[in-house]
């Protein structure tokens, strides 16, 4: 099932959250025995994670974001770094395990991946970064749950921060800018304009902690994070997923000029020509 070519070499990570109906559950799962697991008494609030390249791993946490079905605080999964066909099967590993262990998603739940950068970005790199985000934003919105697209306080739009640079400008209507087509490619054209400052840039980047891409995330993992995917415990829609956004920050890496979109809200096909994607992810898509 694994896509056996076009597996680039950078490392990545993924966060799975999850919950099941009662916080109980979990010391049945822990039973089972699987190394990842820890005594539910020793399972921290809220614990920190080391820097990427530190952290070697799979690690169980809480989640406060997220909820049992008896209101207990919920899970999240961390990867160590991976990398290829190997780390995609390690994947398959742990996904095996929680749908065994009937493990449970709902609106609250999303899908985090991490592709390191530290190693290979300047800041060049993240002005494509931040362009092509900018310009394909509403060609990921396709491919993902509505929860995830918009009003999410932990999935915000990537342009709503040069919306507001702007506001005195578009005026006040926040949804006509950011959702009707002509308005977004004039809102992108001027954030380009913005993208130019080196300053403005970095800005950027440390803002946008719970934005669809954050990028701020360089500071803590030596990565960028896409938050943007809704929970899910199908892992066909990990790997395509993990796949298209790889593509997404390759493209950046290996671009010399990114023009502002001309056109939005017209699929998910302007994405796939964009970036090259992989042929057997886009076959994937159009099929759903």
């Amino acid at each position: 099932m694994f896509l056996q070519h076009n597996i680039p070499k950078r490392r990545f990570g993924i966060e799975v959250e999850f919950l099941f109906p009662t916080w109980r559950e979990i010391e049945r799962v822990v039973s089972q025995g699987f190394p990842i697991w820890v005594s539910p008494k020793k399972i921290p609030d809220f614990a920190s994670k080391s820097k990427f390249n530190r952290h070697h791993e799979w690690k169980l946490i809480t989640d406060p974001s997220v909820r049992n079905l008896d209101g207990s605080v919920g899970f999240e999964i961390n990867s160590p770094p991976l990398q290829g066909i190997e780390g995609l099967q390690k994947i398959a590993t742990i996904f095996e395990m929680l749908n065994r262990c009937d493990a449970l998603v709902d609106a609250t739940c999303g899908l985090h991946v991490h592709f390191e950068i530290a190693l290979d970005f300047d800041l060049v790199q993240f002005q494509n970064l931040i362009k092509l985000q900018l310009n394909l934003e509403d060609s990921f919105d396709c491919l993902v749950d509505f929860t995830r697209r918009y009003d999410n306080d932990f999935c915000k739009s990537n342009l709503k921060p040069f919306y507001e640079c702007f506001i005195d400008e578009f005026g006040f209507d926040q949804d006509e800018i950011l959702w009707t087509e002509k308005r977004r490619a004039e809102l992108v054209r001027k954030a380009y304009t913005l993208l130019d400052d080196p300053e403005l840039v970095k800005q950027f980047i440390l803002g946008s902690k719970y934005h669809k891409l954050n990028m701020s995330a360089i500071r803590k993992h030596d990565t960028v994070e896409v938050r943007h995917h809704q929970g899910t415990l199908d892992l066909n829609e990990v790997v395509n997923w993990i796949m298209l956004q790889m593509a997404l920050v390759e493209k950046a890496k290996s671009s010399t000029n990114v023009e502002p979109a001309m056109t939005f809200f017209d699929g998910p096909q302007k994405a796939f020509t964009v970036l090259s994607v992989n042929k057997k992810v886009i076959q994937y898509y159009l099929n759903k």
